[in-house]
């Protein structure tokens, strides 16, 4: 409201200035029309705006020996009050409570900042907007924020240390950073569905904080967001949320379990390093976890990396010493440094054919490992990649040309008893043979087609024509015939693998070719599998 008066009177200032001297004094009646009256109303300072379009009333400041219960008016001499205006009742430590009055639409910065003694406050249903640290070092104790409130900033009730139970309406929007940092006494936190945006530590230090509910129109959890929540035990997190920030369940040591939603698609370095979770499961709709993410979880045992996960960061499971599987998918192209170190339970591994390269010390310090499956595109190796102990029994190479003295000088050794298993005619073989170690043969290496998922008619472009190519053999093997297609073909069209080859194939391959043809030159077709 403010805003648009000053506009309308700047635009005016505008038309004056380019008018005749004479016609000045015609206008000038108009300019007299827009005024600023200061005055006070008991123990408030106020400044009242008025125009022939507008008249509002700002709190400005008050007394500093107010105190007790304090009400801002609905209006002052008939006109409403829409402000709170910047440190109005700053530091005002003998106020008990608030009554705010119903045309108020803006709480300034800093309104109401150490407000030590002031315990409860009432929002009206026109607040659209709290300004940064509006009520931070006060003495709230409960707060319900009203659906009308659009726009939350920094800090708003950081450091209200009394403060044990807030209710935040549907219909707030836009929630800033370290909102509530710092609240020891409070118990649990819910946002609601209309919150689409949360600043970093929204809840960081809240020691009480046992529960917390994240909206479904949330996407992303900013940096620290939970950090140092030391009772948090219950998170549930919402269906569109997409990112989850760095060190955003740093030291929550009673969160014993979290389910991901399908949709995630990152988890942020350090996010739940030395958690105390048992069970974890990856969506296959997470492309990267980060670094250290899962770093020193020392009571987890599974973890299910579903496919689809593209890269895991370096010491992401490092000294997970529970952990007694670990089975890497295909859609895997990345793995970091000591990404597993010091995982000292480790029984069995399984790299998947994504994977070309381990890096330095990547499954270092595995002293439990009975079984590893190195994938067939494992190829080159960093410093110290392996260290195994004596409980090795068999190491499957999957590469039959895989570089054996380079494993070997990357740690790879195999004690006594240990079997290799590989191909026909391997290096794994071959490396066997010469070191008088038993060798279980996978039998001859067979040729793989070769095709592009998606590409039907090999002409390198995934299009309308493979669609349709798909639409005419799904006619077919429906009335009973032959789809018409290679089993190279079959393969290429079966984008969604679900062994049949059909409309939903089809369709898949539309809505990929229509995302590149767009533009989307990051897209994958296994991205658009429902």
């Amino acid at each position: 409201m403010k805003q648009r008066w000053m506009a309308g009177l700047a635009a005016l200032a505008m038309v004056c200035s380019s008018v005749p001297a004479m016609a000045l004094t015609e206008t000038g009646c108009i300019l007299a029309q827009a005024e600023k009256v200061k005055g006070t109303y008991g123990s408030l300072n106020y400044t009242k705006y008025s125009s022939d379009t507008e008249n509002y009333v700002v709190i400005t400041g008050s007394d500093e020996s107010i105190s007790g219960a304090v009400e801002v008016p609905d209006t002052i001499d008939g006109v409403p009050v829409t402000e709170i205006g910047f440190e109005a009742f700053y530091k005002r430590t003998g106020i008990t409570s608030v009554k705010i009055g119903a045309h108020v639409e803006t709480i300034m910065t800093s309104a109401f900042y150490g407000c030590t003694g002031l315990k409860e406050v009432s929002l009206p249903g026109s607040l659209e907007t709290i300004k940064q640290e509006a009520f931070r070092h006060s003495g709230l104790t409960s707060l319900t924020i009203p659906g009308s409130v659009k726009t939350i900033g920094d800090g708003v009730f950081g450091d209200c240390v009394d403060l044990s139970s807030v209710v935040i309406e549907n219909g707030v929007e836009t929630m800033g950073g370290y909102i509530f940092i710092g609240c020891t006494s409070l118990t649990s936190i819910e946002l609601p569905d209309s919150v689409k945006s949360v600043g970093p530590q929204l809840v960081k230090n809240c020691t009480s904080l046992e529960k917390a509910v994240i909206g479904n129109s949330v996407e992303a959890l900013g940096f620290e967001a939970f950090c140092n929540c030391e009772k948090l035990a219950s998170v549930k997190l919402g269906t569109g949320l997409k990112n989850i920030g760095n060190q955003v369940f740093y030291h929550t040591p009673a969160l014993q379990e979290i389910t991901f939603p399908d949709g995630l698609e990152s988890i942020g370095a350090n996010s739940f390093e030395n958690g105390v979770m048992t069970t974890v499961t990856i969506p296959g709709t997470v492309k990267k976890i980060d670094s250290s993410a899962f770093k020193g979880c020392e009571a987890l045992t599974t973890i299910t990396l579903k496919d689809g996960v593209e890269k895991l960061g370096s010491y992401a499971l490092m000294n997970c010493t529970a952990l007694t599987e670990l089975s890497i998918p295909d859609s895997v192209t990345e793995i970091g440094a000591d990404f597993a170190n010091g995982c000292s339970a480790l029984k069995k591994i399984e790299i998947g054919s994504g994977v070309k390269a381990l890096p330095y010390e990547a499954l270092h310090s595995c002293t439990s490992v009975e079984e590893i499956v190195l994938g067939k595109n494992v190829a080159s190796f960093g410093v110290n990649v392996f260290g195994f102990g004596d409980s090795l029994k068999n190491v499957t190479i999957v590469n039959p040309e895989m570089d054996m003295a380079a494993a070997v000088n990357a740690g790879l050794s195999f004690p006594e008893g240990c079997t290799i298993t590989g191909y026909e005619g391997s290096t794994a073989q071959t490396y066997a043979g010469e070191n008088g170690i038993t060798f279980v043969s996978l039998g001859e290496v067979s040729a793989e087609p070769e095709y592009m998922l998606g590409d039907v008619n090999a002409d390198g472009t995934v299009n309308a024509s493979d669609a349709a190519t798909v639409l005419i053999a799904a006619a077919k093997t429906g009335a009973g015939s032959e789809s018409g297609l290679t089993e190279t073909q079959m393969l290429a069209a079966n984008v969604n693998s679900d062994e049949a080859v059909n409309a939903s194939d089809a369709a898949v391959i539309l809505v990929y070719a229509a995302a590149v043809g767009a533009g989307n030159t990051d897209a994958r077709i296994t991205d658009y599998v429902k």
